[in-house]
């Protein structure tokens, strides 16, 4: 009976502990939204700061680097302004903490009292620099977001995605100069970069596919596109690259998910849900050009659908598919999906 007594207020100490960290845990996200326009004069200074630091580095991918979002913390962490007002957060924070902590650590138990008011200190003590380290991260993060979002906004108008091999210096350069800069300015930009030295970025991207079984088994496959692409014979390369991210996407699903289906429709959309657990604000704007290729199509009536689609094409309706921009659209797709299922792989296995 005692025993089962004790197990009782056991859980209630567990859900009272639960109600306390839950609703910390939502304001802190819920202060980032308040606080902004307190920290509108501050902010702007740490993005000026951030933005001169972005144009140093040169691959996109190392935005998100340990190191880089270190920079971002100490720079936020600088501005006098914002500092005390993450720790006039903090403080309110703890003070709901400690009151509920009391509950629990401060009972009484057969008309004893029991008080554990060094533990509480102790606890609270500990608390503190982790509640005020989750706020560092979220400013981070939501600064590299931000800063983020705005060109793959821009990308995006252009009919490309934030692409994780382009040298942050060109997608500055395409956001700048958003307003004078035609589509077809923005494909020579971006398809000059990748042509450069008899497109060396290319093959370089193409070697790293070797690191997964998904990719090495299309490694013929892949030779003969990229000499195809290389020759100006987009005819050949794009059927061929379209053909890869369907047998790739059908390959890793079904062997790290055990996910199978007879119409590739279902398994992509499955594919981009398990890509939410990585960095969604990067990874989906690959996924909105990616799913104009997809485009939903009508035989009967094929000049409803541009001629870059996967099912315009292999149902033999698109004669204009073969283009740089397109072969080169799809290649940068297969890389995203390198990186992609590189990252859940890797998120699996641990």
């Amino acid at each position: 009976m005692e025993l089962a007594a004790t197990a009782s207020n056991m859980g209630d100490m567990i859900g009272t502990y639960m109600k306390v960290i839950n609703p910390i845990e939502r304001n802190i996200s819920k202060s980032i939204i308040e606080m902004q326009s307190l920290l509108v004069p501050t902010m702007n200074i740490a993005n000026e700061t951030i933005k001169d630091y972005y144009f140093e580095i040169n691959d996109i991918r190392d935005i998100l680097q340990s190191i880089n979002m270190k920079y971002v913390r100490m720079t936020i962490e600088n501005q006098e302004a914002l500092r005390n007002i993450m720790n006039s957060s903090i403080q309110r924070y703890m003070k709901v903490f400690g009151a509920e902590l009391n509950k629990i650590l401060n009972f009484k138990y057969y008309d004893k009292l029991f008080n554990f008011a060094n533990v509480q200190q102790d606890i609270i003590n500990k608390m503190r620099p982790f509640l005020l380290d989750i706020q560092q991260i979220l400013f981070a993060r939501k600064n590299i977001k931000d800063n983020i979002n705005k060109k793959a906004e821009t990308m995006l108008r252009f009919g490309w995605w934030f692409i994780s091999s382009l040298p942050i210096e060109i997608m500055n350069y395409i956001y700048k100069n958003k307003e004078t800069l035609k589509n077809k300015d923005v494909d020579k930009i971006i398809s000059d970069y990748y042509k450069y030295d008899e497109c060396r970025e290319l093959e370089e991207i193409i070697k790293e596919w070797n690191e997964l079984e998904y990719f090495n088994k299309w490694e013929k496959k892949i030779k003969d596109a990229f000499y195809a692409h290389k020759l100006e014979m987009y005819s050949l390369s794009v059927p061929v690259w379209a053909l890869m991210i369907e047998g790739i996407i059908r390959d890793f699903m079904s062997e790290n998910y055990d996910v199978t289906a007879f119409k590739f429709g279902f398994l992509y959309n499955d594919f981009k849900e398990k890509a939410k657990e990585l960095d969604g604000f990067i990874v989906s704007y690959a996924f909105n050009c990616m799913d104009s290729f997809y485009v939903r199509f009508n035989p009967e009536k094929p000049g409803r659908v541009h001629d870059f689609s996967r099912h315009k094409i292999f149902h033999g309706q698109a004669i204009n598919y073969d283009t740089e921009i397109n072969s080169l659209k799809l290649m940068l797709y297969l890389d995203e999906l390198f990186y992609i299922a590189l990252s859940l792989k890797n998120s699996i296995s641990v």
